[in-house]
């Protein structure tokens, strides 16, 4: 059996067909025209990732192995723990994880890339809402960070210790670690403004220096600190520093971090640009890619269904957010996929507080 599907866009308008063409029900009949099958291949796609019960998404097995391993590795170290027993863990057979992940490696890599995007997922919520002031939001990222470092305390207490030493490794690490640093210098860009710019450099690492010392205090020392308290304090001392720095010459100039300078801001994005827009910029950006057409015209699919569920009166973010996870998985935009994530949101949010109005 086969799924084939209506360009009407709508969830329940797909319908299984029998091989041998017969339709086995009808679900949808505001139909309009078929699907070819790369719009099935996507669609097909969101399937896959996706189990729909009830109206909720439940886990799927990728995310079950990857909660197993995290487990497992934090509990028993990452060189005492084999594949098989994360698949015994989890009630799948070891081949099911292998068609999800090359290898322990790759599967270490995804945890660490699932535990991150997750913290920045959250951190991105807090810096898009403008309701609140700076200062209130420099203090939850502060303790969005500190949640997620102690939430997961265990897997990267045992993974720092038995970290694989391969090239892939050290590279993912470093990537990882860049980006943490260029999420601190966009946060204080964001909150202090023009200030803080000539001395940016030295505050984001001595902003980091008493991320770290504190980071150690509750993750390492497991000391009972006041979350919101540490924000605060720490807000209270990077302020300090702006206004101190503020007149003085910078001892890390602007030009020997070309390499940071040059990563994208992961917060911002043209705010008079419309979502509509930005895709069509995003479409033109595609169509320059060397890919294979069929490969093209799937990705150009995941973008229109990504556009047209936008657009209905209550988007189902469990659809936008599954199409952006795909979108997202082409390094060559990937930077474009989270400016959208980030406008999407923000459109949603907006959505939220029109109808709470009526």
């Amino acid at each position: 059996m086969r799924f084939h599907a209506y360009s009407s866009l709508k969830m329940n308008s797909f319908y299984p067909i029998r091989e041998n063409g017969q339709k086995c029900m009808s679900i949808d009949r505001d139909i309009k025209r078929p699907y070819n099958s790369n719009h099935c291949r996507t669609i097909q796609f969101i399937f896959d990732c996706l189990v729909i019960e009830g109206g909720r998404v439940l886990k799927d097995k990728r995310l079950k192995i990857m909660e197993a391993a995290m487990h497992l590795f934090s509990s028993k170290g990452y060189f005492s723990t084999s594949v098989q027993e994360i698949a015994e863990y989890c009630g799948v057979s070891k081949g099911s994880v292998y068609t999800f992940f090359d290898s322990k490696e790759a599967l270490l890599l995804e945890v660490f890339q699932y535990n991150h995007e997750k913290m920045m997922d959250r951190a991105r919520s807090v810096i898009l809402n403008q309701s609140i002031s700076p200062e209130e939001r420099f203090e939850k990222m502060i303790i969005v960070e500190l949640e997620g470092l102690k939430d997961n305390k265990d897997f990267f207490n045992t993974i720092s210790r038995s970290l694989p030493g391969n090239n892939q490794i050290r590279l993912f690490m470093k990537n990882i670690r860049r980006t943490m640093v260029n999420w601190h210098k966009h946060i204080l860009e964001d909150i202090f403004g023009d200030e803080v710019r000539p001395n940016i450099w030295d505050v984001t690492f001595m902003f980091q220096g008493i991320m770290k010392e504190y980071t150690h205090l509750i993750t390492q020392e497991q000391k009972p600190l006041s979350l919101s308290e540490v924000a605060h304090a720490i807000y209270e001392s990077v302020d300090a520093i702006v206004q101190k720095r503020k007149r003085k010459e910078p001892v890390i100039p602007l030009k020997v971090m070309d390499e940071y300078e040059a990563s994208p801001n992961p917060f911002s994005f043209d705010e008079k640009e419309t979502v509509e827009e930005f895709i069509q910029r995003l479409k033109r950006k595609l169509h320059h890619f060397k890919m294979d057409n069929t490969e093209k015209e799937e990705l150009m699919d995941s973008i229109q269904l990504l556009v047209e569920e936008d657009q209905r009166e209550h988007p189902r973010m469990f659809l936008i957010k599954a199409i952006l996870t795909h979108l997202s998985g082409y390094s060559d935009i990937k930077p474009e996929v989270e400016n959208l994530r980030l406008m999407l949101v923000k459109e949603t949010n907006k959505k939220g507080m029109r109808t709470h109005d009526k």
